[in-house]
């Protein structure tokens, strides 16, 4: 599946305090317009001048709050960027930018106030993203969190887990899983193929197995690029294309593993 990158409205939260208060002038300003027909009226059709006064007010209110909500929702300068990929969901921020990967995904929602996408974590915690279509792109995140748990996670190689230990020795021994050099158990290109290309198996894994396959044959390595293209995590997709193409920058190494 392609990665897919939706545009978000990174807003300071005072922008969205302020339009709130101005829909709710819009409002009493409709109220206001719908007491003045009264107040000018005759007494004789005083119930009905209220009452096309609120109706024409309320009308007039909602169009006001309507016409307020899409110039606030437009990015500007707040132009943000979400990321809905096969491993997961990233979302740059005004601060920081986050990742969540769908096996940390308990639960996609739409705040229809806010317009904006909700998930819930499995851990508790929440990150939400606004956009101007959130039905559309919860939809999506969504059909792929399902698709997500569907699949069956790629048998992990113990190596790989090692990262975190020496950087620079976790490289050499990854690369010489299939020469010879180093072995842990017995894989195949077939299988470090499916692990760098699997979705739900962790960074250092599906980095490892790729630098496995530096010298595996082109079509091996094209699949592994092919899927590099359609990671959200930061930094993943990029790592991956290095690794499996023989050289890889260690500090953007270090970065796609702490993510």
């Amino acid at each position: 599946m392609a990665l897919r990158v939706f545009t978000t409205i990174r807003r300071p939260r005072f922008i969205d305090a302020l339009a709130e208060v101005l829909g709710i002038a819009c409002i009493l300003a409709g109220l206001g317009l719908g007491a003045s027909f009264l107040v000018g009226g005759s007494s004789e059709y005083s119930d009905l001048a209220l009452g096309s006064g609120l109706i024409l007010g309320a009308i007039l209110a909602t169009q006001a709050r309507g016409a307020l909500s899409n110039v606030l929702l437009k990015p500007g300068l707040f132009r943000g960027r979400a990321t809905v990929g096969h491993d997961g969901v990233g979302v740059t921020r005004l601060r920081a930018d986050v990742f969540v990967s769908y096996a940390n995904i308990a639960n996609v929602r739409v705040d229809r106030f806010k317009r904006q996408v909700v998930l819930e974590s499995k851990d508790g915690g929440v990150v939400g993203f606004r956009v101007a279509e959130p039905k559309v792109v919860a939809a999506e995140v969504t059909r792929r969190l399902e698709l997500a748990r569907q699949r069956e996670l790629t048998r992990p190689i113990p190596t790989f887990d090692e990262s975190r230990e020496h950087v620079g020795r976790w490289i050499g021994r990854a690369r010489q899983l299939l020469s010879g050099g180093f072995r842990h158990g017995v894989t195949t290109a077939g299988h470090l193929a499916d692990l760098a290309a699997d979705p739900n198996a962790e960074p250092e894994q599906r980095i490892g197995a790729a630098l496995a396959l530096r010298d595996a044959p082109q079509p091996v390595r094209m699949r592994v690029c092919a899927a590099a293209e359609e990671a959200a995590r930061p930094d993943l997709g990029e790592a991956l294309t290095q690794a499996v193409e023989g050289e890889i920058d260690e500090e953007l190494l270090a970065r796609a593993l702490e993510t």
